[in-house]
């Protein structure tokens, strides 16, 4: 069942790096183009169960194959980072207080965007390259809560309590 997440995973990592190069390269604010890999791997990252260090672990080296490839920089420095962050969103969830909604948005946008702001400075202290960070972060926290409320809607039913706030 692993298994077959983590290649479903990867099958969309590709759709979204080609999306995010060719598609969403017309969609760029202030020289930002949405990192739409990144956000995906987040989602998939956080949305794990709790203990599934090894799953995030494969995800986030997956992830960050696919920028490395699609990217100018040399092969490895999204490969590390995001197999890294995949350990360490985990951990930091593990960390979190439990309450009846597992995944609520109040840890996942701060999570995001510091994991993001990580990211893009690391990567571009690795590759030597700048990076236009703060349009950037804000496009892809919005483009984030988006899909956060989309995949908790339609992909995680059983565990929508903040949803229930928007019914009424």
């Amino acid at each position: 069942m692993v298994w077959q997440k983590i290649s479903i995973a990867i099958l969309l990592f590709y759709v979204a790096v080609l999306l995010q190069t060719s598609f969403f390269s017309y969609f760029a604010l202030f020289g930002a183009n949405p990192d739409l890999v990144f956000i995906i791997f987040f989602l998939l990252a956080f949305f794990e169960k709790k203990s599934a260090y090894f799953s995030s672990f494969i995800l986030g080296l997956s992830a960050g194959f696919f920028l490395d490839i699609f990217s100018a920089a040399n092969l490895g420095p999204s490969i590390v980072l995001l197999g890294i962050f995949g350990l360490l969103i985990k951990k930091t969830q593990n960390l979190l207080q439990n309450s009846s909604d597992n995944y609520p948005f109040l840890y996942f946008a701060p999570l995001f965007a510091i994991f993001l702001a990580a990211y893009k400075f690391l990567l571009a202290f690795a590759t030597k390259m700048p990076s236009d960070m703060v349009f950037s972060i804000i496009y892809d926290i919005i483009l984030a809560a988006v899909l956060f409320y989309f995949y908790k809607k339609y992909f995680n039913p059983e565990d929508n309590r903040q949803l229930s706030l928007f019914n009424k």
